[in-house]
C-alpha cells in the first residue's frame, strides 16, 4: 500500500510520469508476492486472494499489473476488512514529496 499510495501521490502532484509508476506498480506486485500467509484464516485467505488478483509481473517486464482493477480494490478492500476484523490496523505512510 506504501508503494502504489506513494507513487500515486507523486504522479498526482507531476514529479513522476505514468512509466516511472509502472516500475514502481511492478515493485508493488513483486512484494505482495512474497507477503507470507498461512493459508488459513481470514486475514491470510484475504491477502491470499488479493495476491491472486494482482500477480506479480518481473521488474524487468515491461508488463501491465492489476494494481488499481476491479480485482485490485475488491481484494484490498477484503484485506483491510479482514485486518479490522482481526482488531489489527492496516497504515500506510507517506515517504516522498518534500
Amino acid at each position: 500500500m506504501s508503494v502504489t499510495f506513494n507513487a500515486d501521490a507523486a504522479v498526482g502532484e507531476g514529479r513522476m510520469g505514468a512509466q516511472e509508476q509502472g516500475g514502481w506498480y511492478r515493485l508493488a506486485t513483486t512484494v505482495l508476492a512474497s507477503v507470507p500467509t498461512r493459508t488459513e484464516g481470514p486475514v491470510s485467505e484475504a491477502v491470499t486472494a488479493l495476491q491472486a488478483a494482482v500477480p506479480p509481473v518481473p521488474l524487468a517486464a515491461a508488463g501491465r499489473t492489476e494494481i488499481g482493477s476491479d480485482a485490485w480494490h475488491e481484494q484490498l478492500a477484503a484485506v483491510f476488512n479482514a485486518c479490522e476484523e482481526a482488531g489489527s490496523e492496516v497504515a500506510t505512510v507517506a515517504f516522498t514529496g518534500g
